[in-house]
């Protein structure tokens, strides 16, 4: 599974690669260059926080929308003053084996 990461934050990126460690992570730091790989590529799931270096998440999901409508798409965001758009959000802090049972389908050992 290929995942694409929109985070400009070099810690949380460290924690995705780990988090999904048997899939290839694709990490870009701002909206435009998510946009740009999503020219390029066709990622099984993208994960992208709302505030970029480059516009937001908001921004890389309507790409997604206008262009690769099947590819699923989790918001990730510590905000709670955006207006939800239609995106799967989930807040910061959040629990990483909630965020990976989301994105690989995998609930066993959530209960």
């Amino acid at each position: 599974m290929t995942i694409l990461i929109a985070e400009d934050c070099p810690h949380i990126v460290a924690i995705y690669r780990r988090m999904f460690r048997d899939h290839e992570v694709i990490a870009v730091k701002n909206a435009d260059d998510a946009i740009t790989t999503l020219r390029l590529i066709r990622p099984d799931f993208i994960v992208s926080d709302y505030d970029l270096e480059s516009g937001t998440g908001r921004d890389v999901w309507e790409y997604v929308q206008e262009n690769q409508p099947d590819v699923p798409f989790v918001l990730v965001t510590g905000r709670t003053d955006i207006e939800h758009f239609g995106a799967l959000t989930i807040y910061k802090p959040f629990d990483a084996r909630y965020l990976r049972s989301v994105i690989l389908g995998d609930w066993n050992g959530l209960e």
